[in-house]
């Protein structure tokens, strides 16, 4: 069953987030930071490039607000995610 993925970019509802992704103390350069996603995109477009439309339906891995995600949805989900941020940087530099 498809979860209401599409809520990601409701920028009123506040989640808060896992404590695994919280930013930390410790300090990271640009450069560290742009490899790491990088590298993390490489991994997610890998996988969606050899993975069986069977698999992407069948297989989930768990979401902190969604609970188990389709690996079919988690695809779109990164993208609405990265316009939730962006949406976010906007609202700051607003308020500017």
């Amino acid at each position: 069953m498809d979860k209401p993925i599409e809520l990601t970019l409701n920028r009123e509802v506040k989640v808060q987030a896992p404590p695994f992704v919280i930013p930390s103390e410790s300090y990271q350069t640009l450069s560290e930071v742009k490899d790491k996603l990088s590298e993390s995109r490489k991994a997610f477009v890998q996988v969606i490039d050899h993975a069986k439309e069977i698999d992407l339906e069948q297989k989930s891995f768990p979401h902190p607000l969604f609970k188990d995600l389709s690996l079919k949805q988690w695809i779109p989900f990164v993208g609405l995610h990265e316009k939730r941020h962006l949406l976010q940087i906007e609202e700051l530099k607003a308020k500017l």
